[in-house]
């Protein structure tokens, strides 16, 4: 049973009103008011209410439940669900709050045991069936560090309850202030959402309430409930922002803000929406060259480059740079810079892309030493490194992106995890496979507990995982993460969407080690396919594809096939990246191999000869890589040395 929140104030009214709570937390509420006012009874304040026929009309059935921290201080608590009520559009007459504080007797609750608290708790939530929970402070929610609020938690899961969050209007505000200045803010609450790590006073009932979720549902699935409740609130509210805005410029920040968070949430369409109405908007209201125009250009530009229309968010870029008249040192002009060197980067010009990203890491680093933005472009620069064989580099830039990135935004922030997949995929190119492997493991545990499974990243993540089990001849534990992404990717952005496209690649090139040739070419004809009609004939992905799809060709032992793939791909890695990248060296390795099981010897050792060669332009004679080529070219000259003399004797012999 419980009281409306008509009743609560009714009672509050009857204390001295707010003046008597003023700066008293939940605790002390109960010390100075409602132990007092039960104290003959031993009740809890609703049962002795429901007991008295003046103020047993008070008390009705619950319809919600109100998880908080006993810390909170009781006038926030007041305003949270206040303001609860108001978003809900409920009848505050009507609506009947459960809080233990009124509908738990509060003179024996320390005495309860596990059992009975547990058991009490769980079937009032169930019999309820809407649980809120009391976000304060939004970005280091108190209630998701005490053990019985997770339980509460853990309870409405179980009992399919809906889960709703709660902010008092101050905090609302300082949240809005921040999501405003950095539509990304609402990650920071990632920071700290570990409910594995709550307490409370009793370490028995601690044990126990771990020990349940353990058993049943587990601590990230609970967090990540947590989290897309709180993202879905924010989205809600940010809708209710932009239909009550007063003014045009209140109007189309909004409008950003809704694109970034369905951006961030795989809503493409609706992200689109949001971003055109929002630079259509700017351009009618304040005209071409205003700050607010600029920023939703470029949001525009780095959206639409996402979705892989480079040629749409090139021109938007390069026109955001013509008509800024405020100079190169303004955060819309390096965005812009940003963002076509990104447009660069995707097409496979990684000269031109490394060349501006060094110029808007500089233009950010003179606002803004220490920024998110500096860490993203250093991420960024680090990839445009990678591809043109630039490792040092690459890794020196990585590095510091991720502990920039993990100081700033924690390590569950998407940015921080984008950065480990950056790393993961340099150390799968220097086939460095166990550290890469220790670090795709950790960021995966970390993307499913903070961000959700279906994200983005942590399917990046674990596709990255699983070529680097691929890699490692791990083809058990390679399979489901390869098969599990592709299939998704194909039912949801289509097949012929680059991502898609590397998905495909990666498959085909497990089922080949499982000699499963047919299907590995099947795969992969459609791959090369894709790959020629969606991006350039010259980009590493498309050269990739070939390259592997001769190696398919000749475990089919289609011989001439193979040999022109193989010749396309070393052809144009050469071009793109020159002989002595390591995507290059590793074709011409292939290709060496190629050569020596079809039986042209000579060919076989210049190919290897050379890929040594060029091998030690870049790595040290003692790396791995190094060595086992070195071992392989001794291998084909011993060999060549033992055919020479048994031809040389056989023909001593027809002699």
């Amino acid at each position: 049973m419980a009281l409306s929140f008509t009743a609560i104030l009714i009672i509050l009214k009857s204390w001295g009103g707010t003046d008597a709570v003023e700066g008293l937390t939940t605790t002390e509420v109960c010390q100075s008011f409602i132990l007092p006012m039960t104290c003959e009874t031993r009740l809890s304040l609703v049962e002795q209410l429901q007991n008295d026929p003046i103020y047993n009309n008070l008390v009705k059935e619950a319809t919600f439940f109100f998880s908080h921290a006993w810390e909170f201080k009781f006038r926030d608590l007041l305003h949270s669900i206040e303001s609860f009520i108001r978003e809900q559009n409920l009848n505050p007459d009507k609506t009947f709050i459960w809080l233990d504080i009124f509908s738990t007797s509060q003179h024996d609750f320390n005495e309860k045991s596990f059992e009975w608290l547990a058991y009490t708790f769980q079937q009032t939530i169930a019999k309820i069936g809407n649980l809120v929970l009391v976000m304060l402070p939004w970005s280091d929610p108190l209630p998701l560090k005490r053990a019985w609020c997770v339980y509460e938690i853990y309870a409405s899961v179980k009992s399919n309850s809906k889960f709703y969050v709660a902010l008092p209007p101050n905090e609302q505000e300082t949240f809005i202030e921040s999501i405003m200045a950095d539509n990304l803010t609402f990650y920071e609450i990632l920071k700290y959402s570990n409910s594995e790590v709550s307490h409370c006073q009793h370490q028995s009932d601690q044990d126990e309430i771990f020990n349940v979720i353990r058993r049943s549902i587990g601590f990230s699935k609970l967090d990540q409930l947590v989290f897309s409740t709180f993202f879905n609130w924010i989205v809600n509210l940010s809708e209710s922002k932009l239909a009550k805005a007063s003014s045009n410029e209140e109007k189309c920040a909004w409008l950003a803000a809704l694109g970034n968070f369905h951006y961030e949430n795989g809503s493409s369409n609706a992200a689109e929406q949001y971003f055109s109405r929002a630079y259509e908007t700017c351009k009618l209201v304040f005209g071409d060259t205003h700050k607010q125009t600029l920023q939703a250009m470029n949001n525009l530009a780095a959206f639409l480059n996402s979705l892989e229309k480079f040629d749409e968010s090139k021109n938007l870029s390069e026109n955001c740079i013509k008509i800024n008249t405020s100079g190169k040192s303004t955060e819309e002009y390096i965005e812009a810079l940003g963002n076509i060197a990104a447009v660069y980067q995707n097409t496979a010009d990684y000269k031109k892309a490394e060349e501006l990203y060094l110029l808007a890491l500089n233009g950010v680093k003179q606002i803004n030493a220490d920024s998110r933005k500096k860490y993203i472009y250093m991420s960024r620069l680090a990839t445009a490194y990678r591809y043109q064989g630039k490792y040092n580099e690459a890794k020196e830039m990585v590095v510091e992106a991720i502990d920039g990135f993990c100081r700033l935004l924690g390590p569950v922030h998407p940015e921080t995890l984008g950065a480990q997949l950056e790393l993961g995929n340099l150390l799968i190119k220097l086939e460095n496979y166990e550290e890469c492997e220790r670090i795709l493991s950790e960021s995966i545990e970390i993307c499913k507990k903070g961000i959700g499974e279906a994200h983005t990243i942590t399917d990046s993540l674990e596709v990255l995982l699983g070529s680097c089990f691929l890699y490692q001849d791990k083809l058990a534990e390679a399979e489901p993460l390869l098969v599990r992404s592709f299939n998704f990717k194909r039912q949801f952005i289509g097949s012929m969407n680059s991502n898609t496209l590397v998905a495909m690649n990666q498959l085909s090139l497990l089922y080949r080690k499982m000699k499963k040739f047919s299907e590995a070419e099947l795969l992969m004809v459609e791959c090369v396919a894709g790959f020629r009609k969606t991006i350039t004939e010259s980009h590493p992905n498309t050269l990739t594809s070939i390259f592997n799809l001769a190696l398919i060709y000749q475990s089919l032992e289609k011989y001439d096939e193979a040999e022109n793939m193989y010749k396309e791909a070393l052809d144009g890695m050469r071009k793109v990246h020159g002989d002595s990248h390591l995507s290059s060296l590793h074709v011409m390795q292939a290709f060496a191999d190629f050569y020596f099981k079809t039986r042209r010897y000579q060919e076989s050792e210049e190919m290897l000869s050379l890929c040594i060669e060029k091998t030690l332009a870049v790595l040290d004679k003692s790396h791995a890589v190094a060595i086992k080529r070195i071992q392989e070219l001794e291998k084909v000259r011993e060999f060549r040395k033992q055919l020479i003399q048994r031809l040389e004797s056989h023909e001593s012999e027809k002699q």
